[in-house]
């Protein structure tokens, strides 16, 4: 399947649920770029010094799916930052296919914790559009 052929995402919502009262608000996106911005002004937002703000997020796919979930956005540089919310998405899905191990764990470990995600995880990767990640 190419990336042509799988589903885009056709809306994102975001919703800070931590920080300051002023950028606590939902937002509504029709585009990656567009939610990766809004993404990186909350992370901007946040603390400098450790922790981080959390903020969840729905995307809309063009079938009607739903991917929904928290991104802990921290400030760009810290430990904690996780990237663009794609990075998030993608990574946490690459994981969870049981297809890329992290160097620290084991391979019976990590086979344990991707057993009931994986076969999940490697459809939703084939059939829907996550900028950079594909299986």
């Amino acid at each position: 399947m190419t990336t042509t052929d799988r589903i885009p995402a056709i809306g994102f919502s975001i919703e800070r649920a931590e920080g300051s009262i002023s950028e606590c608000f939902k937002s509504e996106h029709s585009t990656w770029a567009d939610a990766e911005e809004r993404i990186l002004r909350i992370c901007r937002t946040s603390p400098k010094e450790g922790g981080y703000c959390k903020t969840d997020f729905k995307i809309l796919f063009a079938d009607g799916a739903i991917y929904a979930g928290r991104y802990d956005a921290a400030f760009p540089g810290s430990r904690a930052f996780e990237g663009t919310l794609a990075d998030h998405v993608g990574g946490g899905l690459v994981f969870d296919s049981g297809l890329k191990r992290p160097d620290h764990f084991t391979e019976e470990l990590y086979q344990r914790l991707t057993r009931d995600t994986a076969q999940g995880a490697r459809a939703f990767l084939k059939a829907y559009a996550i900028p950079n990640y594909s299986i």
